[in-house]
């Protein structure tokens, strides 16, 4: 039985060994044949203009002289069937007795057998490098034959493999440029931020705004028991009426439309809440009717008002059309006149524009006028100077001011022109030196218009005054207080003064007053 089971063993160890040698060949095939088809391609690649026929079949020759060795290895490795003298022998040593071999046998028996291991693995090393000598040496003239082009080649690995390296030095660069821009970048939002924070800290500083501090809540008060009321757990009758008007109700509602009682409470009580409650809701509903009648007639009094408005407006449009109508009659009737002048031939003007009157003026007279004047005007369609007050068109009560209380005799220059182009209301710019009596140039239309207006009372008193005049000093505005109350002394005219430094009380007075 052992020599049975060691003969098996010794079986299962060769079977082993032989396997793994021939799948080691096997591979070394396999890495030979990859080895020679790489060398192939690169040779095609490199030298495609000459590689010729006989190449490939001293290659093809050689494969298949490879492959019939290993199939010839493989042969003699196969294990032939056991003939029938080999089992009796077996059978023989297996009925012999074992025999048992001493310590020092054994180790001579092991030794031997790692001998003749290593013998063979030697062979096998030495043959295997014959056999790569041999492949190197067919395949060394293919090599040699053409170094030109290897030179060539490897030239242009080189350039290649330097453009490869510019290239990566580039990207290299840009990367290492975004990264500091990314870097920049940053660094300009963080100063931004800190520029911000301080921004508000300096206009908290300045406007002394306080800023709330987060109150830290304790642990003991975070998880502390109120036993405190909050208002919006309260139920009582109160609190509800507060939050809610309707529930004020409830009280004043009655079971059995308004014939029953609520049990619980005294019905004397209950009466009298319901007979006040009744009286309030007819109080109630009383003021509500008068608010409405009051708003009704306030809308009332408000279109009257407007309808008034309107009419003022016509007014003023009908007057506007008016002047502008004698206007145009007038300077088509000096045209005429001056056509009929050009007709004439007659000897050259010998009167002054002072002795004539105003329809004899022409333009030659009126450039004349305003040359000895010194006035100067722009625009379009200026209305002619008055030469007087007589000639003005003014109404009676302003120029009995003008003569009575403020003495002027004749029109100073600004108020020659500015005057008539105030009648018309249109815009005026006027230039003059101080003491030229530019306030009742512009003062004396102001009062013109402000006596077509209706009088002032309490229905239109909420609009506000009919005028308004901005001075840029204290003093210049009480001038013209004192001016516009002499020149408005017989038109029934109101006139108040609001300036800085004095008593805002006493200003608020005077407004009350008037």
């Amino acid at each position: 039985d052992r020599d049975r089971d060691r003969d098996r063993d010794r079986n299962k160890v060769k079977k082993e060994r032989d396997e793994e040698d021939r799948e080691k060949k096997k591979r070394k095939h396999e890495e030979e044949e990859e080895r020679d088809s790489k060398r192939g391609k690169d040779r095609d690649k490199d030298q495609p203009e000459q590689a010729d026929q006989g190449e490939y079949t001293q290659n093809t020759e050689r494969r298949s002289k490879l492959l019939e060795e290993e199939e010839e290895e493989k042969r003699k490795k196969t294990i032939e069937p056991i003939s029938i003298e080999e089992l009796m022998k077996q059978r023989a040593m297996k009925d012999t007795k074992p025999v048992f071999l001493s310590k020092e046998e054994r180790q001579k028996l092991a030794m031997a057998k790692r001998e003749a291991q290593v013998k063979e693995m030697r062979a096998k090393m030495e043959e295997q490098k014959q056999q790569r000598e041999v492949f190197f040496e067919k395949t060394k003239p293919h090599s040699e034959e053409k170094p030109k082009e290897n030179l060539r080649d490897r030239d242009r690995d080189r350039e290649r493999e330097r453009e490869r390296e510019k290239n990566r030095e580039k990207d290299r660069k840009e990367r290492e440029k975004e990264k500091a821009e990314r870097e920049a970048q940053k660094e300009q939002e963080k100063v931004n931020r800190e520029r911000e924070k301080e921004l508000s800290q300096i206009k908290a500083h300045y406007l002394g705004l306080k800023k709330e501090k987060k109150r830290v809540i304790k642990p003991s008060e975070k998880f502390k028991f109120v036993f405190s009321w909050d208002l919006g757990e309260d139920t009582s009758k109160e609190s509800l009426i507060n939050a809610n008007p309707a529930v004020k109700q409830l009280d004043v509602v009655r079971p059995q439309f308004g014939r029953g009682f609520i049990a619980g409470i005294d019905k004397k009580e209950q009466i009298i809440r319901y007979k006040k409650a009744m009286e309030d809701r007819e109080q109630s509903e009383i003021d509500k009717k008068f608010d409405k009648e009051r708003e009704k007639e306030q809308k009332e009094k408000d279109k009257e008002r407007e309808k008034e408005r309107e009419k003022d407006r016509d007014r003023e449009k009908e007057d506007r059309d008016r002047i502008q109508k004698e206007q145009e009659k007038d300077a088509h009737e000096k045209k005429d006149r001056k056509e009929k002048r050009n007709d004439l031939i007659d000897e050259p003007p010998t009167k002054h524009w002072s002795e004539k009157s105003v329809e004899e003026m022409s333009d030659r007279d009126w450039r004349i006028f305003k040359e000895d004047f010194n006035i100067t005007t722009k625009g379009g369609s200026i209305p002619h100077p008055i030469r007087s007050w007589s000639e003005s068109g003014l109404p009676t009560k302003i120029l009995d001011a003008i003569k009575n209380k403020c003495g002027y005799k004749k029109p100073s220059p600004i108020q020659m022109q500015a005057i008539p182009v105030g009648l018309q209301n249109r815009d005026i710019l006027g230039i003059a030196e101080t003491g030229s009596g530019k306030t009742a140039a512009f003062v004396i239309p102001m009062l013109v218009y402000i006596s077509r207006l209706p009088p002032m009372n309490e229905e239109n008193e909420r609009d506000g005054p009919y005028a308004l005049i901005l001075a840029p000093t204290r003093e210049l505005a009480q001038q013209i207080e004192a001016e516009t109350n002499k020149l408005a002394h017989y038109c029934n005219v109101r006139t108040m003064c609001i300036t800085g430094g004095i008593n805002i009380e006493e200003q608020g007075f005077i407004i009350h007053k008037f």
